[in-house]
C-alpha cells in the first residue's frame, strides 16, 4: 500500500516528523518498508511555479513558440518551446486579455532536470544551460512531467492549478513523501487512506477529517431504472447500485491524477479514476457499467429495465473480460449478470461488452461485498489479480457499500457533470453482524505481562472507536468466540467491547489484547520470565543422527546444500538414459507450477544434486556437497497422502 502523505494529511492532522510517524506505525503493526520522497531533488532556487504571460510566434520556426514566463522574481524570462498544449495559445498575451491563466513549473538556467530524451534507464540528470534554438536565446524551460521525474508523460508541459502561487519553489508546492506499507492480512482495514488515517489518529491522538461529500440526488428514483437480485447470498452479502446520468467522459482533475499516480495507479478517465480514487480513499472497490448498454440488453429480451442478478457462473461458461480475453468459468465463481447473461466476474474484473467508453453518458455504479474466500479462489483460478480482488479477498465491510457509492456519485457529479438519480438500490440479505467481545483485567495482565487496569483498557479501545462498557457476565446470546479462552478471577468485572463497523478482524479476547498492546506500545511491555515449568525434554534420535551426519560430512570438507524439492520428469530421465522414462503419473505434480522445470516433486535427492552441479560447474572444477532432505513417491502412500522419505 502506497500512502502519499499529502493525501493522508487531508484526512488526519499529522504533527510528527515523517520518520517518527513511520516508526510509530511500524511498532503498531503497519510495517513501513520505505519512505519515498517526491521532488526532494528539485532545487528551490532554480525550479519554481511560473505563470505564462505571453505566447509569441518564433521568427524562424512554425512549430516553436516564444513563451514569456513570470516566476516571481520581478522579471520575465523568455524560453523557446514546442509543447503542443502551449502552441494552442500562440499569439495570445495576458496583457491584452487574450491569454487565460496558465501556470507551469519553470526551470531557470542552472537547474538540474532529468534528460527527457535519453534512452538510458533510469534517466540521467542534466544541467540546464542557456541555449539558442533557431537563433533565439532560451534562458530556461517550462517542464513536462518526465523532466521532473513525475511520470513518463512528455507530450506537453505540466500545467498547474490557477491558484498555484507564482514564484513558490516547486518542491514546496508539488513535493511529497510516500509511505510504502507492507500490510499483513489482519491489517486489511488499512488498505485505504482512511484506514491508515484512523490508525494515525488512534496512535497519536490527532483529529480525524474523513471525506463526507454527498451528491445532490434528483428524481426519478434509481429503483425505477434498475433492479437488483442476489441469487447466492452466501457469496454476496450486499449489493448496492446508483445511477448517474449526463456523464461526460474525459480526463480527471490534475490533483486526482497526481494522487492516483503516487498511490501506484495509472489515471485513465474521470469515471474510472473516480472509482479507483474512492477505492484507495475508503477501501471499497467499485465498478461502473455503461447503463445504456445494459438497457439495450434488457430490451432484446423484452424487459423494460435491466435487473442485476448476482449468481454463480454456469459450468464451463465462457466470458470475455475487460482485457479482451475469453475465459472459461466454473460454478464456484460468482458473476454479475442481467437476464441476458453475465456482465462481470464479481469483485475481479468487468466484462468487455459493458465497459465505460468515451461514448458513455449514463453509468450504473456498483458497490458490493463479496465473500472473501470465494473471491480469492476465483482470482487465483483465473490468474486475474487486481486491486479490487486483493481487497475483497481480505474482507470489505458491507456497511461501507453505500458510503463509498455516495462519495463516488458526488465526485462524478462534480467532475464528470453527472446527475445522480435519487436513492441507492440496495439488496442486503446478509447484514453485517455487530461484534461484541469480552475481556478482563486478569486476562489482559496474563497475556501482556504488565500491570494494567480495566479503565486503561477501555481508554485504549475507545481511541480505536470501540464502544465499551463494564458488565458482570457474558451475554447469553454472545457467540462462543466472544469469550474464548478468557480468564478472570471469581466475581471480576468484564469489559464488553463492540467493534466499529470497519473492523472485521475482531472475534476473540486475544484480538482485544493485541489492540490494547498496539495503542499502549509494544515497547512499554515489560520483559518477564515464563511463569511455568518447562516440559520434560525427550531425546529425538532421528534428529540427533541427522545432525551427527551433517557434522561428519562438513568435517570431511563437504558443503551442505538445500536444493529445491521441485524438479521435472526430464531431469529424472537424464539420470538413467538406458531405461524408459517414468510416466508423469509416477510423480506428484503441482497444479499451478511457476515453471516447467519445477512442476513435480523429486523422487531422488541425486536429481537435485546433479541439477545443482550442472548450474555451478562453470564456477569451480571440483564440487563436494551433500544434502539431507526428503523425496516423494505417490505409490508408497496410503491412498490419501503420498509416500515421503
Amino acid at each position: 500500500m502506497r500512502v502519499p502523505l499529502s493525501w493522508l494529511r487531508e484526512y488526519v492532522d499529522i504533527n510528527l516528523p515523517t520518520a517518527e510517524l513511520a516508526e510509530r506505525l511500524t511498532l503498531a503493526g503497519l510495517a513501513v518498508d520505505a519512505i519515498e520522497p517526491v521532488g526532494d531533488w528539485w532545487d528551490p532556487e532554480f525550479i519554481r511555479v511560473g505563470e505564462v504571460v505571453a505566447v509569441l510566434p518564433h521568427p524562424d520556426a512554425d512549430r516553436l513558440t516564444l513563451v514569456d514566463v513570470d516566476f516571481g522574481a520581478g522579471q520575465v524570462e523568455q524560453v523557446v518551446t514546442g509543447a503542443p498544449n502551449i502552441f494552442a495559445f500562440k499569439g495570445k498575451t495576458k496583457a491584452e486579455g487574450t491569454l487565460p491563466t496558465l501556470k507551469a513549473p519553470f526551470a531557470r538556467s542552472g537547474a538540474t532536470l532529468l534528460d527527457a530524451y535519453s534512452e538510458v534507464m533510469p534517466r540521467p540528470f542534466k544541467k540546464l544551460k542557456p541555449s539558442k534554438i533557431r537563433g533565439v536565446l532560451s534562458n530556461g524551460m517550462v517542464c513536462s512531467e518526465r523532466e521532473l521525474g513525475l511520470s513518463e508523460e512528455h507530450e506537453g508541459i505540466l500545467t498547474l492549478p490557477d491558484d498555484a502561487p507564482v514564484g513558490m519553489p516547486l518542491r514546496d508546492y508539488l513535493g511529497d513523501e510516500i509511505l510504502v506499507l507492507d500490510l499483513t492480512p489482519d491489517m486489511a482495514r488499512c488498505l485505504s487512506i482512511a484506514g491508515v488515517a484512523r490508525e494515525v489518529a488512534a496512535l497519536t491522538g490527532a483529529a480525524l477529517h474523513l471525506p463526507e461529500l454527498a451528491p445532490t440526488e434528483t428524481a426519478p428514483p434509481a429503483a425505477e431504472r434498475v433492479g437488483v437480485e442476489i441469487a447466492d447470498p452466501d457469496l454476496c452479502h450486499r449489493y448496492t447500485g446508483m445511477v448517474i446520468e449526463g456523464i461526460k467522459v474525459g480526463p480527471s482533475p490534475r490533483w486526482m491524477r497526481d494522487r492516483l499516480a503516487r498511490a501506484g495507479m495509472r489515471p485513465i478517465s474521470n469515471v474510472v479514476d473516480i472509482t479507483n480514487y474512492v477505492m484507495l480513499a475508503l477501501g471499497q472497490p467499485l465498478h461502473a457499467f455503461d447503463y445504456d448498454i445494459l438497457v439495450k440488453r434488457a430490451h432484446t429480451i423484452g424487459e423494460d429495465k435491466p435487473v442485476i442478478i448476482v449468481k454463480r457462473a454456469e459450468p464451463s461458461e465462457r466470458f470475455t473480460t475487460l482485457d479482451n480475453v475469453a475465459r472459461t468459468l466454473d460454478d464456484s465463481m460468482l458473476m454479475i449478470a442481467d437476464r441476458a447473461g453475465s456482465v462481470a466476474i464479481a469483485g475481479v474484473m468487468g466484462g468487455l461488452e459493458s465497459e465505460v467508453s468515451d461514448a458513455t453518458t449514463t453509468v450504473l455504479l456498483e458497490s458490493a461485498t463479496f465473500e472473501a474466500i470465494s473471491n480469492r479462489r476465483t482470482s487465483q483460478k483465473l490468474r486475474l489479480p487486481s486491486e479490487a480482488s486483493y481487497r475483497f479477498a481480505r474482507g470489505v465491510p458491507a456497511t461501507l457499500n453505500p458510503i463509498a457509492a455516495r462519495l463516488a456519485a458526488a465526485l462524478l457529479e462534480r467532475y464528470a457533470g453527472g446527475r445522480v438519480l435519487q436513492g441507492v438500490v440496495d439488496a442486503y440479505p446478509v447484514p453485517q453482524p455487530v461484534r461484541t467481545v469480552y475481556t478482563s483485567e486478569s486476562d489482559m495482565r496474563r497475556l501482556l505481562g504488565m500491570p494494567i487496569t480495566l479503565d486503561q483498557v477501555a481508554a485504549a479501545l475507545r481511541r480505536l472507536d470501540f464502544a465499551v462498557e463494564q458488565v458482570a457476565e457474558v451475554a447469553t446470546d454472545a457467540p462462543a468466540a466472544a469469550a474464548y479462552a478468557l480468564q478472570r478471577a471469581p466475581g471480576e468485572a468484564l469489559l464488553a467491547a463492540t467493534a466499529p463497523w470497519h473492523r472485521l478482524d475482531i472475534a476473540i479476547p486475544a484480538d482485544l489484547t493485541e489492540e490494547v498492546a498496539r495503542i499502549i506500545g509494544y515497547e512499554h511491555a515489560d520483559m518477564t520470565l515464563l511463569n511455568d515449568s518447562l516440559p520434560t525434554q525427550r531425546r529425538n534420535e532421528l534428529l540427533e543422527t541427522e545432525e551427527k551426519i551433517r557434522t561428519i560430512l562438513v568435517a570431511c570438507g563437504l558443503q551442505e546444500n538445500i536444493n529445491y524439492a521441485l524438479t521435472s520428469p526430464e531431469s529424472h530421465a537424464r539420470m538413467t538414459p538406458q531405461q524408459e522414462p517414468l510416466p508423469e503419473s509416477a510423480f506428484i505434480a503441482l497444479a499451478n507450477p511457476n515453471a516447467p522445470e519445477r512442476r513435480v516433486l523429486r523422487r531422488s535427492l541425486l536429481v537435485s544434486a546433479l541439477e545443482n552441479i550442472a548450474r555451478n560447474a562453470r564456477l569451480a572444477a571440483r564440487h563436494a556437497s551433500f544434502e539431507v532432505g526428503r523425496t516423494y513417491r505417490p505409490e508408497d502412500g496410503d491412498g490419501t497422502l503420498p509416500g515421503e522419505d
